[in-house]
Order: C-alpha cells, then sequence, then structure tokens
C-alpha cells in the first residue's frame, strides 16, 4: 500500500515536473538534432576556399610562434582595404589551444558552437512576444534551415553574426523595457560585449546595430540606470576593441581612414528607386532562403513572395500594436508592444545601409545581421493561426495548420540540407524533387570539400616525388592557396604556383618541376587543354571525386617557329588593341584624379610591435 502510495507521488512529482519544463525538453531535442546536422562527416566535408586558408596560416602562425603574433587587426572587409577587428582570429586561436590542433575543421569550432547556441538564444527571444509553443516551432525550422547549418560548417568572419548580433540586440530590447534596472545595468553589459564581438566581424554590422539601438531607446530609453553600469559597458566594449585601437595608435590611424574611405566609397551611386526596388528583391529571396532553403533559382517569383511575406507580417504587427484588443487578439502587454517596435526600427535601421549597398549585397552574409525578421513573421502568422483556431468552428483546422506549416518548411530545409551532403558524397550533383541551386544558395557548388583538397595535393606530392621534382600547379583561382597550403605542409615549401601554365614555362622550369592542371572531373582533356598554352598536352588524367588532375607536357608535334609567325592583319590587330588600352588607361587616370584618393595601407602590426 505505502509502495503504491509513493509510486503516485513520485508520479506526479514526474507529471508536475513535465508540465512546467516541457519546453525545455524539446529545445534540448532541437539542439540535438540540430548538432547531428551540422557535424555530420564534419572533419572531411568542410569547405575551404582562399579565405579560409588565409585566416588558417594566420591562426597556425600564431599558435608556433607565441602570443606575442596575436594580430591587432582581423580580416579585410570584402572590396576594400579596411581591416575588421581581431576576434574572429582570437576565437580561432583558442580552439586551437584547446583541441592542440590547426587542422582546418577544430578552426569551424567557434562557428559550430555559434551556430548552436544561436537556437535557445532564439527561443528565449522568442518568448518576450510569443508562446512556448510558438517559439518552439519557429526555432525548429531556424535550426532545420540550410543556410545557417552551412554556416555551422566552414570557418568565416560572418558566419557567427546570428549569435552575436541577436545577443546584443536582445541587450538592447532588455535595458530598454526590464522593469528591474538592476537587471537592465547587467543586460547593458552584456550587449556590450556582443556589440564588441559583432561589430569585427562584418562591416555592415558594426554600422547597422548602433542605429537599430539609437532608434529603439528613442522610444523606449534606458532610465534610471545606475552610472556604474554604464561604465562597465564603455570599459568591456573598448578592452574587446583595444587591439584596433592599438593598431590606429602605433600606424598613424591608417585603418581608421580606411574605415572612412570605405564608407564613403562603399557603393556606387544610384537612382534612390532603382537602389531601394533592388534591395528589396535581395530581402524577399534571402529571407525566404533562410526559412525554406528555396531561392530565385528554383521559384521565378520568390522574391515577390519573400517581400509579400515580410511586408504582411510588418502590416499584421503593426495592426497589433495600435488596436487594444480585437476579436481575435488579445490585449497585448507593455513588452509585447515594445518587442512590436523593436522589430520594427531593426528592421528600419538597416534599410538604409541595405540602399546604399543595394548592388553588393547579393550574399547571405549580409542579411544575417536581421535574420530575425523573417523567423518573427513567421511566428506572427503562427500566432494568428492559433488565434482563428480559438473559434470551436474551426478549432481543430487551425489548431493543426501551424505544425503542418513548419513541418512542410522543416522537409523542405532537410531535403536541401540531404541534397548538400547527397551531392558530396556522391561527389556529382545530386536534384532531389528536381531542385536546382545557384551559387548563392550552395557554397560547395563545385564539391570540393578538404578530403578531395587533401588527397588532390597528396597525388600530386607523390608523382612528383618519383622524378625527385617539386610542384608546379594550375587550378582555379579560389582554390589554388588551398592547394597550395597543403602541398606546403607535406613538403616543406617544395611548390611553385606557377599560374598560368605556358610552353615557354615548363621549358625553363621543367627540370625541376612537375606540372599539373587541376579543373572539373567531368571536362575531357580536351576541354582542360584550353586552360593552358599553345604546344602543350595532357596525360594522365586523375580523378578525385569532383576533381581531375592532369600532368601537363610538351607537345613534341608542335611547330614552334610556325606559331611565331603573324600575319600583317594580326600584327594590325594588336597594334589597334594597344591604342585602345591607352586611350583607356589615359581616362581612368584623369576619373582617379578627379577622384578622393585612395588611402595607403600600411604594415598591419601584432601585439608583439607593441612590446618590442
Amino acid at each position: 500500500m505505502i509502495t503504491k502510495i509513493k509510486m503516485k507521488i513520485n508520479r506526479k512529482k514526474i507529471d508536475n515536473h513535465l508540465k512546467k519544463w516541457w519546453h525545455l525538453y524539446v529545445l534540448a531535442l532541437i539542439v540535438l538534432v540540430a548538432f547531428f546536422i551540422r557535424t555530420y562527416n564534419f572533419a572531411d566535408w568542410i569547405y575551404l576556399k582562399s579565405d579560409q586558408v588565409r585566416d588558417i596560416k594566420k591562426v597556425q602562425s600564431i599558435y608556433e610562434g607565441g602570443l606575442a603574433e596575436l594580430p591587432l587587426l582581423g580580416p579585410k572587409a570584402s572590396g576594400s582595404n579596411l581591416f575588421l577587428g581581431p576576434i574572429f582570429y582570437y576565437f580561432q586561436y583558442a580552439s586551437a589551444v584547446l583541441f592542440q590542433s590547426v587542422e582546418p575543421h577544430v578552426l569551424v569550432f567557434p562557428d559550430l558552437i555559434a551556430s548552436l547556441l544561436t537556437i535557445p538564444l532564439l527561443f528565449y527571444f522568442l518568448r518576450q512576444f510569443f508562446s512556448k509553443k510558438i517559439s518552439l516551432l519557429t526555432v525548429a525550422v531556424f535550426a532545420s534551415s540550410y543556410m545557417f547549418t552551412q554556416y555551422a560548417r566552414f570557418g568565416w568572419n560572418p558566419n557567427s553574426l546570428p549569435f552575436w548580433g541577436l545577443l546584443a540586440m536582445l541587450g538592447v530590447f532588455k535595458v530598454g523595457t526590464e522593469k528591474d534596472r538592476n537587471k537592465a545595468g547587467k543586460w547593458l553589459i552584456m550587449s556590450a560585449f556582443a556589440f564588441g564581438v559583432v561589430s569585427q566581424l562584418h562591416f555592415i554590422a558594426f554600422l547597422g546595430y548602433p542605429i537599430v539601438t539609437f532608434l529603439f531607446w528613442i522610444f523606449y530609453p534606458p532610465k534610471k540606470i545606475h552610472p556604474k553600469f554604464w561604465l562597465a559597458a564603455i570599459c568591456v566594449f573598448l578592452f574587446l576593441n583595444l587591439p584596433m585601437i592599438a593598431n590606429d595608435t602605433i600606424g598613424g590611424g591608417n585603418n581608421w581612414k580606411h574605415f572612412v574611405y570605405t564608407l564613403t566609397h562603399k557603393a556606387e551611386p544610384r537612382g534612390a528607386l532603382e537602389s531601394a526596388l533592388r534591395a528589396a528583391t535581395y530581402e524577399g529571396r534571402f529571407f525566404m532562403a533562410f526559412v525554406t532553403s528555396i531561392n530565385n533559382n528554383e521559384v521565378s517569383k520568390i522574391d515577390f513572395i519573400g517581400i509579400l511575406y515580410v511586408t504582411t507580417s510588418i502590416f499584421l504587427g503593426v495592426f497589433l500594436w495600435k488596436k487594444k484588443a480585437t476579436a481575435l487578439f488579445r490585449e497585448l502587454s507593455s513588452k509585447q508592444r515594445a518587442f512590436l517596435v523593436f522589430i520594427f526600427v531593426w528592421l528600419a535601421g538597416f534599410t538604409p545601409l541595405y540602399w546604399k549597398l543595394a548592388y553588393d549585397i547579393n550574399n547571405s552574409r549580409f542579411w544575417a545581421v536581421v535574420f530575425v525578421i523573417p523567423f518573427v513573421s513567421l511566428a506572427l502568422y503562427f500566432q494568428i493561426i492559433f488565434q482563428i483556431g480559438k473559434n470551436k468552428n474551426w478549432q481543430r483546422a487551425f489548431q493543426v495548420t501551424p505544425y503542418l506549416i513548419a513541418t512542410i518548411l522543416i522537409i523542405l530545409n532537410f531535403t536541401a540540407i540531404g541534397k548538400w551532403y547527397g551531392s558530396l558524397a556522391a561527389q556529382e550533383e545530386i536534384d532531389l524533387f528536381g531542385r536546382k541551386w545557384s551559387s548563392k544558395t550552395f557554397q560547395q557548388q563545385k564539391l570540393e570539400t578538404v578530403w578531395v583538397q587533401k588527397e588532390t595535393s597528396k597525388y600530386m606530392i607523390e608523382e612528383s616525388s618519383k622524378k625527385n621534382k617539386k610542384v608546379c600547379f594550375k587550378s582555379p583561382n579560389v582554390y589554388s592557396a588551398v592547394y597550395r597550403y597543403f602541398i606546403n605542409q607535406n613538403l616543406n615549401g617544395e611548390v611553385v604556383d606557377s599560374g598560368d601554365i605556358e610552353r615557354e614555362t615548363i621549358v625553363a622550369l621543367g627540370k625541376e618541376c612537375e606540372f599539373f592542371l587541376i579543373d572539373k572531373a567531368e571536362k575531357s582533356s580536351n576541354q582542360a587543354l584550353a586552360k593552358v598554352g599553345k604546344g602543350l598536352k595532357l596525360n594522365d588524367k586523375k580523378a578525385i571525386g569532383s576533381v581531375a588532375i592532369w600532368i601537363v607536357e610538351l607537345d613534341g608535334d608542335f611547330n614552334v617557329k610556325k606559331e611565331k609567325k603573324q600575319s600583317v592583319f594580326e600584327i594590325i590587330q594588336q597594334d589597334i588593341v594597344t591604342e585602345i588600352k591607352i586611350e583607356e588607361n589615359k581616362e581612368i587616370k584623369e576619373r582617379e584624379e578627379k577622384e578622393d584618393k585612395k588611402p595607403e595601407r600600411k604594415e598591419d602590426k601584432d601585439w608583439g610591435d607593441l612590446w618590442y
């Protein structure tokens, strides 16, 4: 009898526990699934191009040379001579020290961790307005997103923008709305820390988040926060940016000059309407890609659908904010009303930047800073469907609908990931349900994985070693740094990237170098031959996954003297081309003289320069 009573009590405790914390168990399950899809065949399939090799070499020099090698600046901002902060390198270095390795996949761990942490952080953010149920459904869609899964699987400074940006903005929201001013002060410090990180990850984050903060605090100003919290926040932010401050102090403000130049010259001036339409098109495209993994190559009107999707949700938000209560919606709390304002100013704060950069933002990294918007829109649609479902006549259908929508979106996302992984495994394009992929959505469109690149490098090393020669090769430009890195790792510098392979090059270096051509595996030898100069031939095609390697040799049947002869027409044509180039260069020079002169780039410093 006593045992039965105890069992009933324990069962009741378990039931009460599950009722109270069930959402955390579901959230943990979502994170676990996200971890699995983000780490599947992680080490062999990560994405590696010239930017990643640049970063690996930088971290390797720190790892081998000690803390004095820590740089004061980070990666270069795309399309400029402005350098970002070094926090990205510091995170990678910390991972290298922790795991005692500078293998490419080890340096991706900070981005992987940030991607996973974004899931519970997004849940907490959505809970400021939505129910547990709606927040979990939305987070499940985010966790399965092809785009954000991809961001977790290669090292790049913009990849952790969603986590650090959301943390910074959550702090801004809390500072303006938290009733407990002591808690608000702590959130202020947290926001300053996150902003100190995210401002070093991408140029647009450094510009956009302060605008959002300013706009929101106009409506919800941070009142009665003790000065000690403001002082601590300023100190935290300055401490995180100390390397850049130190660099410009000893470098005469060189990076700051490039910041000003980039700010004023980053984009070409265009018409306001033209820029706005273009920015809106990209907004619709990438917001849809974030939620559904579908882009404009798959559905031609996806840009318009994306714009409509976000626009209608904004109107819905404004309607909810303006109305005290309706037949469908209960009265919103002050915090919920503030949340809607916050989402609106988050998008509005970045909009002027997108207009200015309208012709440069056809890449998902520019939209990662506002990734929250399409998912909040999705949650708003879930909210209205559930509210309609409270009507007894429609209850069953409408209560099920959000779950059905979320399931469809998750299936679309998993389909995208399945196609990606399937293609990487088979090393050939696999079309699932007729889905086509563009280079902007599908980062590894050429299917080159670290495993393929390592094996290709190994093959070139083995073949050249047979003849006691160095490796000389030509590959697509975006991958040449990768092959050079892996070959150097094994040959201790015995590699020559010959660039364009010409007959004269092989004649001059043929005794010390074995020449290789790297291209797509599906290409025939005749197609690949067009990538090298005349008088050469390709032998011994070796296919490794999506890549093919040929040994390049002199063509003995090629008549050099005959080829060197030029017709009168060719000589005249060359003269005409030369004259045109002279005129073009003259015009370029005149145009450059009219423009402001670009600051010269001085040598970047590291911490050792401060001490020695």
